[in-house]
């Protein structure tokens, strides 16, 4: 087994490990994370744009999974199941983003966090 392998089965694992702690309330991600994934999910997931995007990566476990998924983007196209896994979690990362900023921006102080289903 290649360091690729490992390093596709090690994303396949820790990205569904994130998606249970975050539906689960156990991950809360930094509010940097949130909006670093906003952005994450509204560019085109190519080698450069991830490279680009790896460097304004915040502090977190996000940043951490990024990091592994552009290793893998070496060896496989973005449709692999193990980057589309990660991208689901980047894009309810971004919606919930978004609903927390709208529910602050109308006063109501819900908190839709963690309230996603994944997969």
């Amino acid at each position: 087994m290649g360091a690729a392998d490992v390093a596709w089965r090690v994303l396949t694992r820790d990205v569904e490990r994130l998606q249970q702690e975050y539906v689960s309330g156990q991950w809360l991600p930094y509010p940097e994370e949130m909006r670093f994934a906003e952005g994450l999910a509204r560019i085109p997931w190519g080698q450069a744009t991830m490279e680009a995007a790896m460097r304004l990566r915040p502090v977190g476990r996000l940043g951490l999974l990024l990091e592994n998924a552009i290793f893998v983007l070496r060896y496989v196209e973005g449709r692999d199941p193990a980057l589309l896994r990660f991208r689901q979690l980047v894009d309810v990362l971004a919606d919930d983003a978004e609903k927390a900023a709208a529910a602050r921006d109308t006063g109501s102080g819900h908190s839709v966090l963690g309230n996603r289903k994944l997969g």
